[in-house]
């Protein structure tokens, strides 16, 4: 999107990749894979048990020959160390499939940056398209409407007739009646980009108004080959990845009735 060279464009992207909720939610599931990862990799250690308790008893029969009570308080406390030696592969493939998992998640992530980055971009260029086309439109009406009355006079001067008149307002009327669909269209982006960018949309009056003339690319789009274009896609990477996830756990279930 830089390649558009629009200061006013850069500034919503940014907005957008900072404030947009489905992002946010991409985030906190990179966060949750990433800690399950953490989770997995800890089978590979040693783990623990420790347990502690005391025991106090009174001999309540000593009452009844009124001698001192018999009190007696012990403690016991244990530790136990296991370990789990991964002969068939359960641990390992555990951790695979987690890694792969992140890995995917953070494709994932990518995946809705440039989708956000793009609906933004198309949000804001269709807010400028709407409003170059009404201005357009406008001044053409103004046009049309200075038609009819030429040609009403040219009609009383007798150098017109009645058909005449009644065509330019035909025009006129078309053209009119395409106003609203122009706004309309102009509206719906504007409410697009304010949800893309996590404001409301009363906030984006200046988006509405301000911009009048499309975005032009400035310089060719570095695309580059078929191979490097397929290997830069993240959502290629994010399918690659929950293969690999989905084969370790072909592992995990395997080694499962293994002691």
């Amino acid at each position: 999107w830089r390649l558009y060279d629009d200061p006013e464009l850069d500034g919503y992207i940014t907005k957008a990749l900072s404030e947009n909720n489905s992002l946010k939610a991409a985030f906190a599931n990179l966060d949750r894979v990433l800690a399950a990862l953490g989770e997995s990799r800890s089978a590979y250690l040693p783990s623990t048990d420790i347990n502690a308790g005391a025991t106090y008893e009174r001999d309540a029969a000593q009452r009844a020959t009124q001698k001192a009570n018999m009190e007696d308080l012990s403690y016991t406390s244990g530790f136990s160390l296991s370990y789990e030696i991964d002969l068939f592969g359960r641990v390992r493939n555990s951790v695979a499939a987690a890694r792969a998992d992140a890995q995917a998640a953070e494709s994932a992530l990518h995946t809705s940056r440039i989708t956000i980055a793009a609906e933004t971009a198309r949000a804001y260029a269709d807010i400028c398209s709407a409003n170059q086309q009404i201005a357009v439109t406008e001044n053409t009406l103004n046009l049309q409407t200075r038609t009819v009355d030429l040609t009403r006079q040219l009609t009383e001067g007798g150098q017109g007739t009645k058909l005449d008149i009644v065509r330019a307002q035909v025009n006129v009327e078309n053209t009119k009646a395409s106003l609203p669909q122009l706004k309309a269209d102009r509206e719906n982006a504007r409410f697009r980009l304010a949800t893309l960018v996590g404001q409301p949309p009363a906030a984006m009056v200046d988006a509405a108004t301000d911009c009048t003339r499309a975005p032009i690319v400035a310089a060719t789009i570095p695309v580059g080959d078929g191979a490097g274009l397929i290997a830069r896609r993240p959502d290629v990477r994010e399918a690659e990845n929950a293969l690999k996830a989905a084969a370790a756990r072909v592992g995990v279930a395997t080694a499962e009735p293994y002691p």
